[in-house]
């Protein structure tokens, strides 16, 4: 078994997991699993993924709003960035730009993008 595996990516608060949550995560930490990164798409699983913090001591988060979601939740980057103060928030994310699929206005993403990257710049995250 390998040891001190950092998942730096994870999505523990998704609606799929609300059945067996609690399994699947004694479970990876029993596998080796040492620390994870929750992150937040957008504000309610940002806030999601807070709580996964206060519940897990090697659950640590990252909030944002995510592309596809930057239309709808623009307006809320301020309750976004009031986050950061939480305990255990480590990272402003998961944010970018995401052309592919373009669920969001392709300006919108942008402006959504630069003032999470302002914000991560001026928070140091």
């Amino acid at each position: 078994m390998i040891n001190n595996i950092f998942d730096s990516h994870a999505h523990y608060d998704d609606e799929k997991f609300d059945g067996d949550r609690r399994e699947i995560i004694e479970k990876i930490f029993s596998s080796g699993v040492c620390a994870v990164i929750n992150c937040g798409c957008d504000v309610d699983s940002s806030m999601k993924s807070i709580r996964l913090c206060d519940e897990y001591e090697k659950f640590f988060a990252a909030v944002g709003i995510h592309p596809h979601s930057a239309e709808e939740e623009m307006d809320r980057l301020s309750e976004v960035f009031g986050m950061i103060n939480k305990d255990k928030v480590v990272a402003i994310g998961e944010i970018g730009l995401d052309y592919h699929y373009d669920f969001s206005d392709r300006d919108i993403q942008k402006t959504v993008f630069e003032k999470q990257l302002i914000f991560a710049n001026e928070s140091n995250l």
